[in-house]
């Protein structure tokens, strides 16, 4: 190859070369802050699980409302002032809670019909992630008959000129591998045209009828 057609392709392929280690370089460049893009979004996900983790592992769900209503009319909420505003009698929640168990209650749910055509009923639901045990309270404003069971020991209570039917059974304790037993505690009583029906998992005697009594004043 003569010297002046060297020269010329020297020339093309000087400024070839250069662009396509520029575009290499660009490429190399854009992989780069994709990876640290990636790693970002990584750390933001996993900082966002241990907050999720946290917050449930605690029972922290005091700054987490939620609201869902189907054609029905049933609810499904855990802000009880709002639910409050769609039920015609006061709900009643214990002022005594157990330290583990959320003090907002973890489900609220109010529908009509359950027990009579024209009842509302609201359910509320205590429990916490880390415990099998829980508190369920119904209370509805029609009648429910208060008739203790032949499988249970029963035994009545009086708090308030309230009187309390309470009965005590042992279930298997779905949280244990080796079939163990826990308390089952049924509290059912009538007030002010209100039937309240309480069953309380995983609680001795002691503490689940300072439960009770904290709802009834």
């Amino acid at each position: 190859m003569g010297p002046a057609l060297l020269n010329i392709v020297q020339g093309i392929d000087i400024p070839f070369l250069g662009v396509l280690s520029f575009a290499y370089q660009t490429r190399v460049d854009t992989a780069i802050k994709m990876e640290k893009f990636i790693s970002c979004l990584i750390l933001f996900g996993v900082a966002m699980s241990v907050m999720i983790y946290s917050a449930c592992s605690t029972g922290d769900n005091s700054d987490i409302t939620y609201w869902f209503e189907d054609t029905s009319g049933k609810i499904e909420t855990n802000d009880i002032e709002r639910l409050q505003k769609e039920v015609p009698f006061t709900i009643v929640l214990p002022t005594y809670i157990p330290d583990e168990l959320t003090i907002i209650p973890s489900g609220l749910y109010k529908s009509s019909g359950r027990y009579s055509p024209d009842d509302v009923w609201v359910n509320i639901y205590y429990s916490n992630p880390t415990t099998p045990n829980t508190i369920n309270i119904d209370e509805v404003n029609s009648y429910m008959e208060r008739v203790p069971s032949e499988l249970t020991e029963y035994t009545y209570l009086n708090y308030a000129e309230t009187e309390v039917l309470e009965e005590k059974s042992l279930e298997y304790n779905p949280w244990s591998d080796e079939g163990t037993t826990w308390n089952v505690l049924d509290y059912t009583w009538n007030k002010d045209n209100i039937n309240f029906w309480v069953v309380i998992h995983g609680y001795d005697q002691t503490e689940a009828r300072e439960i009770i009594e904290s709802m009834i004043q």
